[in-house]
């Protein structure tokens, strides 16, 4: 009669570096039994798909002897479970990387003069926030200013990128989303598709500024294309100089019109903000159609 028992020395066991369980090994004796497919049926049957957290990953049935006349036969096997190391990814699936730092900008009004000093007995004259003023004009200053980078890679049926889709993607290239554009995170989860996180960027927030079509998948099946934005809040109640409510999307610019006056305390001409301008210097899309929503 066909038996499996785990052997005594059986539940080795291997943890990572960090201590983190990596793999566990069970051992069995099977006993009555004299051709394989039968004690691999015997081990599957006794281990369970996973084991502590971790997925079944080989089974090694080796014979000790076995007599196909008698039936009669004793087998040594081991089960691996082992923690998955790469999961090959599905067609589907969506995932988002963040990155937030700063880009060079150059500025030629600031957010409010903290300090002006003058000679002794003279005033400084007030330029309403313009930075670095001089008789030809108003130079300003580099620095920097935050900004978000999304980068998405999107595994596509190779069927669904056609020429069609790719001209598509290069009319929106440069353009700003002309609505609410919304990016979900997406991944196979015991064999569902399932959404993760999602990023949502009001309308005049990105900008779309590369797509990439990279070499079919080894198994000619899809391609992982990416596609990276720009991001920069939308903001109200901003103010240059003595002109306050000013209103910009992100991917708007903002100037601001600077003329020589009097001022009648530091008795001085100077250079001061009479208007501020919010432009559109990019045109704005649909971002549907590219499917990431």
């Amino acid at each position: 009669m066909p038996t499996i028992a785990e052997k005594p020395d059986s539940r080795s066991t291997e943890r990572d570096a960090a201590g983190v369980l990596v793999g566990v090994t069970l051992q069995y004796l099977i006993t009555g039994v004299s051709d394989d497919a039968t004690a691999e049926g015997l081990v599957l049957g006794a281990a369970a798909s996973s084991y502590r957290g971790l997925s079944r990953h080989r089974i090694r049935v080796t014979p000790e002897w076995a007599d196909e006349t008698t039936g009669e036969g004793h087998w040594q096997a081991e089960v691996e479970y082992r923690r998955p190391e790469s999961v090959q990814p599905q067609v589907g699936e969506v995932e988002v990387e963040i990155d937030i730092g700063e880009e060079p900008f150059h500025i030629t009004q600031s957010l409010s003069t903290a300090q002006a000093y003058a000679p002794s007995g003279e005033t400084a004259p007030d330029f309403k926030g313009a930075i670095n003023v001089g008789d030809d004009g108003v130079g300003g200053v580099d620095t920097t200013a935050p900004v978000m980078r999304v980068s998405v890679s999107v595994y596509r049926a190779a069927a669904s990128v056609t020429s069609a889709y790719i001209a598509t993607c290069y009319g929106l290239a440069a353009k700003t989303n002309s609505g609410p554009f919304t990016i979900t995170e997406k991944k196979y989860v015991g064999g569902e598709l399932t959404s993760g996180n999602s990023y949502t960027f009001a309308a005049g927030e990105l900008r779309l500024t590369r797509v990439h079509k990279p070499s079919l998948s080894a198994n000619g099946e899809m391609y992982v294309m990416g596609y990276e934005f720009h991001a920069s809040p939308n903001a109200t109640g901003l103010s240059v100089g003595p002109i306050t409510g000013i209103d910009k999307l992100g991917q708007q610019l903002l100037w601001a019109h600077n003329v020589r006056v009097r001022d009648d305390a530091a008795k001085r001409i100077a250079r001061r903000p009479i208007a501020a301008y919010v432009e559109n210097i990019r045109y704005a899309a649909d971002f549907s159609p590219l499917g990431l929503s």
